[in-house]
């Protein structure tokens, strides 16, 4: 029995030492992560929300075929109406050790403007608090997180599919969030007593990210500035940023689901890389130096 527990150990103490990841995609087509989904009857017993195929005169396809969730799948949404789900997390160690954690997903909206609109909040304890992320601006002042995406309006009409996406990590020092601890997303639309015959609002591809990138040795890094021109981009990029020691960086680009899609080391300041073959949309970047515990994550777009 020693033996088994001590093997154990030194397997977990293995995973904390060469780094972990947690990051995942519910596109709501293949069952997957639907466990983390929790539609909320409870406050609502005709809760709207719905897991299918969308077959409305605005909403006929998901973003990913052929599942979406979406305010109820066939008829417009109700007068006097607050609808909710929300998706829990448990957290890994990108939280506690300010690392990388990540909300993308992609949305369209068809709502009465103003009056009828969602809200997408982030609770760092179970559920006993609740920020708001697109109106909050006691935290965004504090720099808790940033919208790598233009911020999202869920409201009015977006007729095509839009992306999302903040960096959440900063929460962690705020709020204290520990490995293990239960965070929460919850996603709300609410409607008016006026009756406009609108779809409401449909998400899908909901992706998360959760890791620590390096093991425990990246907590304390340092950041440092850098800079993506031109932003947007066709062909090519060059990635600036400061590096007076000539010391080697570690370049890293990230695709919007958080997939690893190219890797280069330079120990000059300005890395000329060729995009023209990535696909249209948003990525991201983060550069390391470990020799001098630094560190700097950025975005820019292919067009």
């Amino acid at each position: 029995m020693r033996h088994t527990l001590t093997i154990v150990l030194l397997i977990i103490l293995n995973e904390v030492i060469s780094g972990q990841s947690d990051y995942y995609t519910i596109n709501f087509d293949n069952g997957k992560y639907l466990e983390k989904v929790f539609i909320d009857t409870i406050s609502n017993s005709n809760n709207i929300w719905e897991i299918g195929s969308p077959d409305k005169a605005g909403f006929d396809s998901s973003y990913s075929s052929p599942n979406a969730l979406c305010t109820d799948l066939n008829d417009y949404y109700p007068v006097n109406d607050t609808s909710t789900f929300t998706i829990t997390h448990i957290a890994n160690g990108g939280f506690e050790f300010n690392c990388s954690v990540i909300l993308v997903g992609w949305y369209r909206i068809d709502s009465d403007t103003l009056k009828d609109y969602g809200k997408l909040e982030f609770s760092p304890d179970n559920g006993a608090t609740w920020i708001n992320l697109v109106t909050d601006t006691i935290y965004s002042k504090k720099n808790c997180y940033e919208w790598w995406s233009e911020k999202p309006v869920f409201t009015g009409l977006k007729p095509e599919w839009k992306n999302f996406s903040v960096f959440l990590a900063p929460f962690g020092p705020e709020f204290d969030i520990k490995w293990g601890d239960t965070i929460k997303y919850k996603f709300t639309f609410i409607s008016d007593s006026i009756q406009n015959n609108r779809d409401g609002w449909i998400l899908d591809d909901l992706h998360f990210e959760d890791w620590l990138e390096g093991g425990i040795h990246e907590y304390g890094f340092n950041s440092f500035e850098s800079n993506v021109i031109p932003n947007p981009a066709k062909d090519i990029i060059k990635i600036e940023f400061e590096n007076d020691s000539k010391l080697e960086h570690n370049i890293n680009i990230f695709d919007n689901s958080g997939k690893l899609i190219y890797s280069v080391s330079s120990d000059n300041g300005l890395v000329e890389i060729n995009i023209s073959n990535f696909n249209e949309g948003l990525y991201y970047y983060k550069i390391i130096s470990r020799k001098e515990n630094k560190k700097s994550i950025g975005k820019f777009i292919k067009n």
